[in-house]
C-alpha cells in the first residue's frame, strides 16, 4: 500500500533523498502504479491510432476479397462469394471495440480502479451473450429455415448424387430449363451437377454417360432406356 501524504508532512533524510532529484528528479508513486496497472497501447499500426502497416493489410484484404463480389453479374448481391471479407470485417471491429475500452481504461482518470468489477462483470456477461445469440441465430433460426437448402441448391447436389448412384451404362440426360446466364454454353446451375459427378469435361461426360442439354436439343435424343433428368 502506497501512502498519500499531505504536503506539509515531513519526510526522513533517507525518504527525502530517494524522492529528490538525485535520482533522476521527482517520482510520483500513485502515477507509477496507475502506469502499471494501465493496458499496453494498440499495437495496430504501432500506436493508439488504427493505422499503419497493419491496417494497410487488412484494407488490402478487404478490398481484394470484395472483388469476386463486384466484379460478377450474376446473383448480386451473393452472400456465399463475400465470405472471405468477413475475417478483415471482425478484425477490424474488434480493433475498434479495443480502442474504445482502452479509451475508457486510460484517459478517464481511475477508471478502471473505480469500477474494476464492473467492467470485468460487464466484458463476461458480453461474452456470454455474444455466444448464446450467435449459437441462437445460426444454428437454431438459420440452420432450421427451410429456405437455406433452397439457397444452397441442395436439390442440385440430391441430383448429382442420384447421378452417381446410377450404373455408368445407363445414359443419362440432364435437361437445363434455366437458360439465363450460361458457362461454356452450358447454363450456370449445371456447375453443381458437373461437381458432384466430376462431368466438367466432355472426356468425362463421355466415360459417365452423363450429358447436359438444352431443351431444344431433348428431341434429338432418342436411345432407348435414356435417363432425362431435368435442371431448373
Amino acid at each position: 500500500v502506497i501512502p498519500h501524504l499531505p504536503p506539509h508532512a515531513s519526510l526522513p533524510p533517507l525518504a527525502r533523498l530517494a524522492t529528490s532529484g538525485a535520482f533522476g528528479g521527482m517520482r510520483n508513486p500513485e502515477k507509477e502504479l496507475n502506469s502499471r496497472c494501465s493496458l499496453p497501447s494498440s499495437h495496430i499500426g504501432g500506436g493508439n491510432d488504427i493505422r499503419g502497416f497493419e491496417f494497410l493489410i487488412l484494407f488490402s484484404w478487404l478490398i481484394i476479397t470484395a472483388l469476386p463480389v463486384v466484379i460478377s453479374n450474376e446473383g448480386i448481391p451473393h452472400a456465399l462469394r463475400s465470405l472471405l471479407m468477413i475475417p478483415p470485417v471482425f478484425i477490424l471491429a474488434g480493433a475498434g471495440a479495443y480502442k474504445m475500452y482502452e479509451l475508457l481504461i486510460n484517459k478517464i482518470p481511475g477508471f478502471y480502479h473505480k469500477h474494476d468489477e464492473f467492467v470485468k462483470n460487464s466484458f463476461i456477461l458480453l461474452c456470454a451473450l455474444l455466444i448464446v445469440q450467435s449459437y441462437n441465430y445460426y444454428f437454431l433460426e438459420w440452420g432450421n429455415n427451410p429456405n437455406v437448402k433452397y439457397a444452397f441448391r441442395q436439390d442440385y447436389v440430391a441430383m448429382g448424387e442420384m447421378l452417381n448412384s446410377l450404373p455408368k451404362e445407363i445414359m443419362k440426360y440432364v435437361v437445363l430449363e434455366n437458360n439465363d446466364i450460361k458457362v461454356r454454353g452450358i447454363p450456370m446451375p449445371a456447375q453443381t451437377v458437373m461437381f458432384i459427378t466430376d462431368t466438367f469435361t466432355l472426356k468425362k461426360q463421355a466415360e459417365k454417360n452423363i450429358h447436359y442439354l438444352l431443351p431444344d436439343q431433348e428431341k434429338d435424343r432418342s436411345e432407348n432406356n435414356a435417363l432425362f433428368l431435368y435442371l431448373k
